[in-house]
Formats: structure tokens, C-alpha cells, sequence
């Protein structure tokens, strides 16, 4: 999967602070819609999901990875890696 770059302030995705977490890591966000969520980049994470999508038996009890996106806070010069994974509890939220 390559990584998607997506410049700050374009609302592709449109990021908010994801306020349903109770546990794992800080600085979870989720898009608008509720639908992905963006974790910190970690590669062993990142590794995980991609060995774990290509395991069909595996692959149904996790969720979907979609891959890296890079966000900035403006400036080309700060971009910083997300893993993004769907939300499983979406529709519950």
C-alpha cells in the first residue's frame, strides 16, 4: 500500500479528535464521518496490518487497514505519518 499525503486545511479526510477511545494510544483521530480511524504511525503496527490483510481467515476479525496518509500542520516541511484503520464501532457512535 503506498502512502497518501494529505495537506492540512484541504477536508480530504477531514480529521476531528476521536473522543470514544478507552485505551491504546493518544492523538487517535477519526474523519466526519466516523467511518476511518488515524492512529500515530508505528512501522511493527503498520507491519501487522499488512501481513494480517493478506491472511483471509485473519482479516475478518480485525479491522481493515487502509494504509499510511501523511497530514501537516500547514507547512510542507511537517508531515507526519498516520496508520489509518476503519472504525468497527461506526454505526454505533
Amino acid at each position: 500500500m503506498s502512502p497518501v499525503s494529505v495537506p492540512a486545511n484541504t477536508g480530504q479526510p477531514n480529521l476531528v479528535d476521536f473522543e470514544h477511545r478507552v485505551a491504546g494510544h493518544d492523538g487517535i483521530k477519526c474523519t466526519s464521518d466516523n467511518k476511518m480511524l488515524t492512529k500515530p504511525f508505528d512501522q511493527r503496527e503498520s507491519t501487522f496490518y499488512e501481513k494480517a490483510m493478506e491472511n483471509k481467515l485473519f482479516k475478518q476479525f480485525i479491522p481493515e487497514y487502509f494504509g499510511t496518509i501523511f497530514t501537516n500542520d500547514g507547512s510542507e516541511d511537517s508531515l507526519t505519518p498516520h496508520i489509518c484503520i476503519e472504525n468497527l464501532l461506526s454505526e454505533f457512535v
